[in-house]
This record gives structure tokens, sequence and C-alpha cells, in this order.
């Protein structure tokens, strides 16, 4: 089963953590093991929804390559969840995908940025980020937001990361 942990990487200033609204719908793109195109619009991954995959079980997406119509499909671990911190971890999920990997996420206005004694929700983080935190009196800011895909494995996905 090939697990992918979707990590951020990102410049702060007065973060203590970034972690993603729920609930939420994740636009990825993917890769086609088939083909090795890259499919050309994001595909967006639910949760919630559940979709036959035609081979016996369900998963969250089941969509085929515009290029060379193989299947591919997606689910997100809804126990995976994490949250990225400057000094720590910076896994936020695992997605299981077969049929392909994924190589791009869409980065939208659904995240939630937690500073000292308060947070901000809705941060758009497909820009850079700031705003002034009244509680400490500083400017807090998140910047060069990027996301890798890393290969992982299920059971060691976010251990001890809440």
């Amino acid at each position: 089963m090939p697990f992918f942990r979707v990590c951020l990487r990102a410049e702060t200033e007065g973060v203590l953590s970034i972690r993603p609204a729920r609930p939420r719908v994740w636009g990825m793109k993917f890769e086609c093991d088939s083909c090795r195109e890259t499919s050309p619009h994001f595909v967006y991954v639910d949760e919630a929804e559940e979709r036959d995959s035609g081979g016996g079980g369900t998963r969250n997406a089941v969509f085929k390559c515009a290029f060379c119509k193989g299947v591919l499909t997606a689910s997100i671990d809804p126990e995976s969840y994490g949250r990225f911190t400057p000094d720590g971890d910076n896994g936020l999920l695992l997605v299981e995908v077969r049929g392909g990997s994924p190589k791009e996420l869409e980065l939208d206005g659904n995240w939630v940025v937690e500073v000292e004694g308060s947070s901000f929700d809705g941060v758009d983080l497909s820009e850079d980020w700031m705003e002034y935190d009244e509680a400490s009196g500083a400017v807090v800011s998140v910047s060069g937001v990027s996301v890798v895909f890393e290969r992982a494995k299920k059971k060691k996905q976010h251990e001890g990361n809440a």
C-alpha cells in the first residue's frame, strides 16, 4: 500500500504551529504510474466522501489519468492529521495513493496559524502571510511555503503529534 506523507516547509516568525483547518477537501495533482504524466488539473480528495474503487473497497477519490485513462485512487487517513512546527515535525497527513503518486498540493485559505496565546483562522498559504498579534505585541508571519511528499509507512505517521 503506497502511503505518502504530506510535509509542509515554511519560514516563520512568531509562529508556534500551522495546521490544516477541518473539515477540508484537499486539491492535489498526481503523476500516473503507467504513463508518468502529471494531471493537468487539481483532483479534489474529500475524506468524508467514499467512492467504489472498482477493485473491492472504497476510496475518497477515484479518477482516470487524463492521458492514458489509467485508474488512480486516493484516500486520506483521517487519523494522521498533524501540524507543522518551526523546530519539529512537519507532517500534515498521510495519503494512500494507488496507480500514481502525489506531485503538488493546492495551497489555499483553509489553514490555522497558532501563535503564543491565540490563533488565526482562514490563513491563505498560497502567498506570504503577515499579521500583527495583539496578545504578544509582535508581528507574526509565514513565508516561502512549499510542500513535499515523502513515502511513508502508515503506522509510523505522526506518533506523538497532535
